[in-house]
């Protein structure tokens, strides 16, 4: 496993601020969307809010930071109290993923602007960090679209098989091990690499 010794220092803090970014934003999104459908526990969690660290995990932090793709800390959706029920559960996902999507392209006017503000390792630092952000939330997306425990893509496990909903919530922690094993042989990242690409040109050009 070099990629250990293939990592900078700047990558490091690059990706670490980038991996923030993304499960901040995620994270709020999925609790904010859940609340008003009628679910008070992400209010409850203390996921309603803009401080990154509720919405880390840090199995998910290690991941974004040696592997690229990652996840947020697991929220624990009622879709018995929400408005559609387990529909609900989808709508959350769909919309969940669908905006880190959307922040990617429009980080783009913030980095050319911010690149003719800021100049030296200021300006690298920052757009280093936007850099990250970019590439880290295209691929949060692709891994958490997996319908998988501990993924935002576990809302359609919960939607499909409701009576199993305890069951894949004690799968968590055990299912991000496996994650960081995964993608420490690089296999995930071999595999999508083409989608990650297209998708990074699609959004960012």
């Amino acid at each position: 496993m070099n990629f250990l010794n293939d990592l900078s220092l700047s990558q490091i803090v690059t990706r670490l601020a980038g991996y923030l970014i993304v499960v901040t934003i995620h994270g709020l999104t999925v609790a904010g969307l859940a609340t008003f459908l009628g679910d008070r526990d992400p209010a409850q969690a203390g996921r309603l809010t803009i401080n990154p660290i509720p919405h880390v995990s840090f199995p998910g932090l290690i991941a974004a930071i040696l592997f690229q793709p990652s996840w947020m800390r697991p929220l624990a959706l009622e879709p018995g109290v929400m408005r559609g029920g387990r529909l609900a559960l989808v709508l959350v996902y769909a919309v969940g993923l669908a905006v880190i999507l959307a922040v990617v392209p429009l980080l783009m006017p913030l980095r050319v602007w911010l690149s003719t503000l800021l100049t030296g390792t200021a300006a690298v630092s920052v757009l280093g960090v936007i850099d990250a952000a970019q590439r880290l939330g295209i691929w949060f997306v692709l891994l958490n679209a997996l319908p998988l425990p501990a993924l935002t893509g576990s809302l359609l496990l919960q939607a499909a098989y409701p009576a199993s909903i305890d069951r894949i919530r004690r799968a968590e922690l055990p299912a991000m091990l496996i994650f960081l094993v995964v993608l420490g042989t690089g296999w995930f990242e071999n595999a999508l690499s083409p989608l990650q690409l297209g998708l990074g040109r699609l959004l960012m050009n």
